[in-house]
């Protein structure tokens, strides 16, 4: 398996998919996905997190199209495509993202694995990525200390069986045929999402004033898996059993 590499060699063969059509209904309506941090909004955390790696990054809208659209001038390379099924499933997003990313002009290559990270999921260190790469699972997932987290890594054959998902059913029902690698890595940030006024609180209150930049892994107390291997959209259902795929 090829190792690529995190310095401008993003590769056409790999595609990010970030999930950002929810409505944030326990962040009462605000739109978490914008929040700064570190003077930049959360979602973009996320994308930078990718962007390494993946020669092409879909954002899937929903709830706060326009909102998001407008922190989103800062990933001018990034496209976007909407879920008009804000009320449902995170994996309603999944399935809009995968079907821009396969079903694109005939002139355009058509990625061959695909990153799946819900937009709270801001803080994975870029190298998470480059460790799941280096696997040739149809999905690899990360782990720290025995506990999954995100992104989750999907093959071409995964990602055209997850086409053919209901909406209403988590994801790992379509993905348990499937050679999976859990990938060790000692990223905490793998765990961390942003669901409550409280978390994002207690992510500002533990920022080292050393900030790095866009790419930040840490270890704040009280950080949860909110959503392992799943997470929330317009519902709660997790796309996955917090275990793994069972």
């Amino acid at each position: 398996m090829e190792q690529l590499r995190p310095d401008g060699a993003a590769s056409p063969a790999v595609a990010g998919i970030v999930l950002a059509a929810g409505l944030s209904s326990r962040m009462g309506g605000v739109c978490k996905l914008v929040l700064p941090v570190a003077g930049v909004p959360l979602l973009v955390h996320g994308i930078r997190s990718l962007t390494p790696w993946c020669g092409r990054v879909v954002v899937v809208t929903g709830a706060h199209e326009e909102t998001i659209g407008l922190a989103l001038q800062a990933c001018p390379t990034c496209e976007r495509v909407h879920n008009p099924r804000v009320a449902g499933t995170m994996i309603s997003s999944v399935k809009e993202g995968l079907r821009h990313l396969l079903g694109g002009p005939a002139d355009v290559p058509v990625p061959a694995r695909f990153f799946i990270l819900p937009g709270d999921c801001a803080f994975v260190d870029p190298s998470v990525c480059g460790a799941l790469l280096a696997t040739d699972a149809d999905v690899a997932m990360p782990a720290y200390r025995g506990q999954t987290g995100h992104p989750v890594l999907l093959s071409g054959a995964a990602a055209r069986a997850v086409m053919h998902a209901s909406d209403g059913t988590p994801l790992c029902q379509y993905l348990a045929t499937f050679h999976t690698a859990q990938v060790d890595v000692e990223d905490p940030g793998i765990l961390i999402d942003v669901d409550t006024r409280e978390a994002y609180g207690r992510i500002l209150r533990n920022l080292d004033r050393r900030f790095p930049g866009p790419f930040v892994s840490f270890h704040p107390p009280g950080a949860h898996a909110g959503k392992p291997a799943g997470g929330s959209h317009g519902s709660d259902q997790p796309l996955c059993h917090p275990d793994g795929f069972q």
